[in-house]
């Protein structure tokens, strides 16, 4: 049977949701050998919420065809020929990335059609296809998307909101799963042995000393903690210390190499912006990770307020932050890292304009930058008193020969003594890659 428009017979209306029909799978299916049919060696995938088993929504069928900019005409037009219409309504999908509309009649149940003709260029290309197979694999990101979808479809009956008010959240939920991809393929366990990372732990180590509670069995949150390299050095100072991230590699791993240290570290797997931590319990919270994914200030306030909300009264609260100019001074003039992405010399302006760093090369991530000043505003805004504010490791990153430097004592110590006198100056807290805040919750 053909594609038709016989949107009026369609067997589901509304933004419901709809309980899942399996039925959809099939339907798509012949679907996409209609399409393929009339447009042979296109690439057409089924996405959206017909395309996850048990996921509820409108049940209408979308699919997705990958084209080349140049093809995206002559497929509309073979499209248009089998039964597809052009998209109705007030705020269509343009030319030169449309979405065809159209129904199929399958075991009795008549489904609505969106064919999105996606260019290569396009910047969301691959979303639709990564978020059904996010949905698909993992149970936490389906159920915290279905609820949402509730939600969004009690305040509202019109589509276009409906759909505006899910992007956000999808987005989100994209965004974690990158962060959680990359750190689950290991790419922290060893960062802090090489030689840059060397001068980080030492330099944010000496920083937290500064503002550490002063007495023995102090309690301490290590929020985002990663591998759990700051965690074991706190347990071993004789604080009781308990370690959250969002990556289950990072807690298996701290809890292996706690054993081996001979300290007890309660680990456990949280997100920063939702801990399971109770109320005032913490005497120094250490968000030295979170701020770095979370692109949204939404996001990074509630990771703020959390922070605080574990934290006793007078406690400390330590924040790390990249640097707004890092991936200009750090990954362009240093690591030269235009040789093998000449693409990078066009993003740059928007990353110092806007803080956000794409996603450049699979297993890389992207990431928030910030101003010092913005970092202060931030923690302000939430309620906490800042008491420092300190560049990490100044230019350290453009020493030549760096190792060879950290391992000769004296240049060592000419070294962190140069970075110790800089930190604060305000014309170069920006110039190292990392930022590190010092706060505390009113008394």
């Amino acid at each position: 049977m053909a594609i038709g428009g016989e949107f009026d017979r369609r067997t589901y209306r509304g933004i419901g949701p709809h309980p899942s029909d399996p039925r959809g799978a099939d339907a798509a299916a012949r679907v996409v050998d209609l399409i393929r049919s009339a447009v042979p060696g296109v690439v057409a995938e089924h996405v959206g919420s017909t395309a996850v088993p048990g996921l509820e929504g409108k049940n209408v069928i979308d699919i997705q065809i990958t084209a080349e900019p140049d093809d995206v005409p002559r497929i509309t037009t073979a499209l248009l020929r089998i039964g597809f219409e052009r998209q109705r309504g007030p705020d269509p999908w343009p030319p030169e990335r449309p979405m065809l509309e159209g129904t199929i009649e399958h075991d009795g149940a008549v489904f609505g059609i969106h064919c999105h003709i996606v260019p290569t260029t396009d910047p969301d290309v691959r979303q639709m296809i990564a978020f059904r197979d996010l949905l698909r694999a993992d149970r936490s990101a389906l159920e915290t998307y279905a609820n949402e979808k509730h939600r969004i479809a009690a305040a509202t009956e019109d589509p276009l909101e409906y759909t505006d008010a899910k992007a956000d959240l999808i987005n989100r939920l994209l965004e974690d799963a990158e962060v959680r991809a990359v750190y689950e393929a290991g790419a922290e366990l060893d960062r802090l042995d090489r030689p840059l990372g060397l001068v980080e732990f030492e330099r944010t180590k000496e920083i937290l000393g500064r503002n550490l509670p002063a007495r023995a069995a102090a309690d301490i949150a290590d929020i985002g903690g990663g591998p759990g390299r700051y965690s074991i050095w706190l347990a071993g100072l004789g604080y009781r210390v308990v370690h959250r991230d969002v990556t289950t590699l990072h807690v298996e791993r701290i809890r292996t190499d706690a054993v081996a240290a001979g300290v007890v570290i309660d680990a456990g797997v949280a997100d920063a912006r939702s801990l399971d931590l109770a109320d005032a319990s913490m005497d120094a919270v250490l968000l030295l990770g979170p701020l770095y994914h979370l692109k949204r200030k939404d996001d990074r306030f509630r990771a703020f307020m959390e922070a605080r909300r574990v934290a006793r009264p007078g406690a400390v609260v330590f924040v790390a932050a990249i640097s707004r100019w890092a991936a200009r001074l750090h990954g362009i003039l240093v690591d030269q890292i235009y040789e093998s992405l000449p693409e990078v010399l066009s993003l740059i302006p928007a990353v110092e304009r806007t803080g956000r760093l794409p996603t450049l090369f699979e297993g890389s991530f992207s990431a928030y930058c910030h101003r010092p000043a913005e970092l202060r505003d931030e923690a302000s805004e939430a309620g906490l008193e800042v008491l420092d504010l300190v560049n990490v490791e100044g230019i350290a990153f453009a020493v030549p020969g760096l190792e060879e430097r950290l391992r000769d004592e004296r240049s060592r110590r000419v070294l962190f003594d140069a970075l110790r006198a800089l930190e604060r100056v305000p014309e170069l807290l920006g110039v190292g890659p990392h930022l590190l805040l010092t706060a505390r919750v009113p008394a």
